[in-house]
């Protein structure tokens, strides 16, 4: 019986390089936007990217990944200095031409079910809306079993212009077991108005409980306080922010701050009632 020996070698050959693509399997990319993907013109946010080993068994072999993150060049750019962005230990920049960033696990190996987050610069440049895109790829061929619906990942991006106002002083403190919200600003130029909203530390959403007018145009320190007279709830600890919007409707967020409701509440006892001998006893709880 004749052996075709080179139709067995190369069948051999295809064996290995299928037995060391099953240690990798399927990988995914997920993206997420900071801020919700809204940054004004001129101010950056980090992009997080997830990249995560999807097999049960086997191991993603070090420099075999090469994540891609294209972002609208027209109202966005990326960082071009590396020590802006955060990368996982073993991992390096490929490339950045400054609107496409590639990075690989260069020294990295990815165990089963573990995932692996890098954080990318991105700075708006111009006001618009678009879109980011990350595409996992790879240092040559994709793994066996590689799932190509898990390789690609978006998120919106939607640049503003920064809203003239110089804020300075922003709290939130109770008084009389009521939030009350002040705060100050060094400039405005065509402000018209702040809204202040309320949110939870379960992060489900935000209210806008309050609206304060705002000065217009000054170049000296105003002075804004809010109460928040409505408040009904049990959370323990509630979060405050302003949204300070300009007459062209252009708007920006202040930081987020919390407040604790730690009101104790007092209870009165008065006895004995009626009186006794011209004497009565007072007591204070809480």
């Amino acid at each position: 019986m004749k052996l075709n020996i080179t139709k067995y070698f190369l069948l051999l050959l295809a064996a290995i390089a299928t037995l060391g693509d099953a240690t990798a399997q399927d990988a995914s990319i997920n993206i997420l936007a900071g801020s919700g993907g809204i940054v004004a013109s001129g101010q950056s946010f980090l992009l997080q990217v997830d990249v995560t080993n999807n097999s049960a068994t086997g191991t993603v072999v070090q420099n075999k990944l090469r994540p891609q993150i294209s972002i609208p060049s027209a109202i966005s750019s990326i960082s071009t200095t590396a020590t802006d962005h955060i990368l996982p230990v073993g991992w390096t920049i490929t490339s950045n031409t400054g609107t496409v960033i590639r990075i690989t696990n260069t020294t990295d190996p990815i165990p089963a079910g573990a995932t692996r987050t890098a954080y990318i610069s991105v700075r708006g440049t111009a006001v618009g809306m678009g879109s980011i895109i990350g595409n996992l790829t790879f240092v040559g061929a994709a793994p066996t079993g590689d799932l190509g619906a898990n390789n690609t990942s978006s998120a919106g991006i939607e640049v503003t212009n920064p809203t003239p106002v110089t804020l300075t002083d922003f709290k939130v403190s109770l008084i009389n077991c009521q939030p009350v919200v002040k705060w100050a600003t060094e400039t405005e130029t065509n402000s018209d108005k702040f809204e202040i909203e309320r949110g939870n530390a379960n992060n489900t959403g935000w209210t806008k409980v309050g609206t304060v007018a705002a000065g217009g145009f000054t170049t000296v320190k105003s002075t804004y306080s809010f109460a928040d007279a409505n408040l009904n709830t049990s959370a323990k600890k509630i979060l405050y922010r302003l949204k300070m919007i300009d007459k062209d409707g252009r708007y920006q967020y202040s930081p987020v701050l919390p407040v604790s409701l730690n009101c104790n509440t007092v209870g009165i006892s008065v006895f004995p009632n009626p009186a006794q001998q011209g004497k009565v006893y007072i007591s204070l709880t809480g």
